[in-house]
């Protein structure tokens, strides 16, 4: 599975051994140029636009491997579907595993079989996309492609795939999950493996049955069929509330840390070079926090993240002499180099496996909750992740904390789960001066500043801008929010770690506020560098009718906006002051005519002891949401009958 990090990175740890699948729904399939979205729900009482049957048979072969075979049929009952099934894509890395058969075929609705010919099953090597920081060298596409398919249809394919090198020796891991947007009617899972063989299963959602034949036991898991529910943008992880079949035969999460630690721990032991550039990376640097923090800036900044499934890349990190020469690794290689720099200055730091999809959920079961690797350092009681080129040191991203943790080093292993982010923590303010001309139109400037997750998001923004120029992308942010003009983004290096981080804007802009022309516009605070806040994800979720839970945190935010207003001109009402709390979420804004200024104060607080929320929870957050929005999409009024002004909510 491919597994997005926060802005666009990837950061994956590689389980070639663990069977990790969760059915996909229409959405997450592969989409062509031009194609269609996927078909949407049905109507009630309505044939749906496909309707899948899916069996996946297990068989254990040692120890650490098995083989594993897939069935699918797959019934097109709608036009839209045709063009989202008719070819169908597999991945495989070869290191691992080898394709021991693949065929498939078109039912016809006259019963005739038309099959895929080995021409029309496309093999092609996963490109070495360095844009996104992937390098895959062992992994390989199959394509393949249905022929002559129509209403009416089965698409019936096989796949049977068996393990030849285990990644993390010691034990394998099985994790299947349905959730209810894949629209799969009917699933059977089976596993037949050795009786001696000491299982741990964990299944929701399915029944079970056991039977034995001679010195091998089989396992059935059949699915119950849910309704349909479509997926949700921003939900936690099917993993979470979705039916599944668990199974591993790893004793405990203490062997996986130590399988992983026996590993990974010799790789860290200081070289020559690493004594070198850890004295050059530090020197001046007296604290001892101060030279944690210098060298991860270095390994974050100076060392390029790439996703790499090289031979035992899934688990063993490279060298840290190769990593240093190249410049360049995954995360296991980032976390390995820097515990090596820290240990030539005497530092330890621990291992510290963590997912970083939206999975919040322990099930007990080793390994499978595990695709990441940072580091814990016990001196300071922080974590840091080295990967991240828009982190501090000793702060992890939104996608890393409150999350289920194995710390493993020389102490031995412990299970935890990272610290939640306090609501100052993540916390970012806007300071916008504005002048209104005689003519109507504004110009003006504004400071962004942010700690934490917005400070990381800052950070992406002005890289962002950099790459495609500064005074373009102002131009485009503005356009976002309906403002005409132009704008610029004052450099500040994007790798620059210091909290506040810093951005200043400006802008000058044609639309007319009153006057001739005049078409009621928001108050303008410039590019806007940062996006959906918790207000719009909170409104959002609950105007599209969602129901899964999301992920959440506590946040804050400050607002500060002098609007100067031309001789002549004056506001028809001052905005009333507002204060409204709501569940865990206060917000409150303040209106003050000055002179000619308008000075306006808006502030948002959450303070949440969770990281997930239910729906429920959204609809408690409801009110301060809807009125931190309506403030946000204020329109003033001005006096004199060519003002035409007004105020209107917009979620």
């Amino acid at each position: 599975m491919t597994q997005h990090g926060l802005f666009g990175r990837y950061r994956l740890l590689a389980l070639a051994s663990a069977a990790a699948l969760v059915v996909a729904a229409p959405s997450a399939r592969a989409q062509t140029p031009g194609q269609t979205p996927p078909p949407a729900a049905s109507p009630a009482g309505e044939t749906p636009p496909v309707i899948r049957k899916l069996t996946m048979a297990y068989k254990v072969l040692s120890n650490d491997l098995y083989e594993r075979t897939v069935t699918e049929d797959i019934s097109i009952t709608s036009q839209a579907a045709i063009g989202w099934y008719s070819q169908y894509v597999l991945s495989l890395n070869e290191h691992f595993s080898e394709q021991v058969e693949l065929a498939g075929e078109t039912i016809k609705a006259d019963g005739a079989h038309l099959k895929v010919e080995p021409d029309k099953i496309l093999v092609s090597t996963v490109p070495n996309a360095s844009q996104m920081g992937i390098f895959q060298a062992d992994v390989k596409n199959r394509t393949m492609v249905f022929p002559n398919v129509e209403m009416g249809d089965t698409l019936h394919y096989l796949s049977t795939t068996r393990g030849k090198a285990a990644a993390v020796p010691g034990g394998f891991d099985i994790v299947n999950s349905l959730p209810a947007s894949a629209r799969v009617s009917d699933a059977q899972i089976t596993l037949d493996a050795p009786s001696s063989m000491n299982l741990t299963i964990k299944v929701e959602g399915f029944t079970q049955k056991v039977a034995q034949a001679g010195d091998r036991t089989l396992y059935t898991w059949s699915y119950s069929p849910q309704a349909y529910h479509r997926a949700e943008p921003g939900s936690i992880s099917p993993l979470d509330f979705s039916p599944f079949v668990m199974v591993t035969n790893r004793e405990s999460d203490a062997a996986v840390g130590e399988a992983f630690y026996a590993r990974a721990a010799p790789k860290a032991e200081p070289t020559a070079e690493v004594m070198a550039l850890a004295g050059q990376i530090t020197a001046g640097i007296s604290g001892r926090r101060e030279q944690a923090r210098a060298i991860h800036d270095y390994v974050s900044t100076k060392i390029r993240y790439f996703f790499i499934l090289l031979g035992q890349g899934g688990w063993v990190p490279h060298d840290v002499n190769e990593i240093i020469a190249a410049k360049f690794g995954d995360c296991k290689d980032h976390a390995t180099l820097m515990r090596a720099l820290l240990a030539a200055k005497g530092i330890e730091a621990d291992y510290a496996l963590i997912n970083i999809n939206p999975t919040f959920r322990d099930v007990e079961l080793p390994l499978a909750r595990y695709d990441h690797v940072i580091l814990y350092l016990p001196e300071f009681d922080a974590y840091d992740d080295p990967t991240a080129i828009n982190a501090p040191f000793g702060i992890l991203t939104g996608s890393e904390t409150g999350k289920l943790v194995l710390r493993i080093g020389k102490k031995g292993v412990l299970k935890t789960r990272t610290p939640l982010p306090a609501s100052d923590a993540n916390h970012y303010t806007i300071a916008a001066d504005v002048i209104l001309r005689p003519n109507g139109t504004p110009v003006g400037k504004t400071v962004w500043s942010g700690g934490g997750t917005p400070a990381m998001a800052l950070r992406a923004a002005m890289a962002s801008a950099e790459a495609a120029g500064r005074a373009q992308t102002a131009k485009d942010l503005l356009a976002r929010n309906k403002w005409r003009g132009t704008g610029d983004i004052e450099w500040h290096d994007a790798l620059d770690h210091t909290e506040p981080y810093v951005v200043k804007t400006s802008f000058d802009l044609t639309n007319v506020f009153f006057g001739k022309g005049n078409n009621a516009n928001t108050i303008p605070i410039g590019p806007g560098l940062l996006g959906v806040n918790q207000v719009g994800s909170i409104l959002g979720y609950l105007r599209q009718g969602f129901d899964l839970d999301i992920a959440c945190s506590s946040n804050s935010w400050d607002v500060a906006i002098a609007l100067h207003l031309p001789e002549g001109r004056a506001l028809a009402k001052v905005p009333d002051a507002v204060d409204v709390t709501s569940g865990a979420a206060r917000y409150w804004a303040i209106y003050r005519l000055d002179g000619h200024t308008l000075h306006i104060e808006r502030h948002w607080r959450t303070v949440l002891p969770q990281r997930t929320c239910t729906k429920a929870d959204a609809l408690t957050l409801e009110s301060a949401a809807k009125a931190a929005s309506r403030d946000a999409n204020l329109k003033l009024k001005f006096a004199g009958a060519d003002s035409q002004g007004e105020t209107s909510e917009e979620e």
